[in-house]
This record gives structure tokens, sequence and C-alpha cells, in this order.
């Protein structure tokens, strides 16, 4: 069985399925998700949890604490 959409990061660390259609679509502008994203919009999609396969451990390298 072939999901309908799969990818992961170019490292290969982390990989991930998805059996579902989109939820939700939107593209965002504010200096929140510019900073987040490091460049002008951003481009969300929302997925059922119960639908996403995640393979690989993410890890988060946001701000140093002070």
């Amino acid at each position: 069985m072939s999901s309908k959409y799969s990818g992961g990061c170019n490292c290969g660390a982390i990989r991930y399925k998805i059996e579902a259609d989109p939820l939700m679509a939107g593209h965002c502008q504010c200096r929140d998700c510019q900073r987040m994203s490091g460049t002008g919009p951003a481009s969300h999609i929302g997925f059922p949890t119960t639908a996403v396969k995640v393979q690989g451990k993410a890890t988060f390298l946001g701000k140093a604490s002070r």
C-alpha cells in the first residue's frame, strides 16, 4: 500500500507517511511565521494526527535559555 504523502529530512534521520487528505492549508506572512521559517511567507498543512506515521526522532534547536 502506498501512502498519499511521504517524505522526510535531507539527512534521512526522519521519515513520514500520511494516509489522509489535508484538513486545512494556510499561508501566513506575519512576523512570527517569518522568524520561524527564516523567509517571507510560511505555508502550513494540517492532517489528522492518527493518519501521520513518523520514524525517527525530531529535535528542536531553538533559542538558548537565558
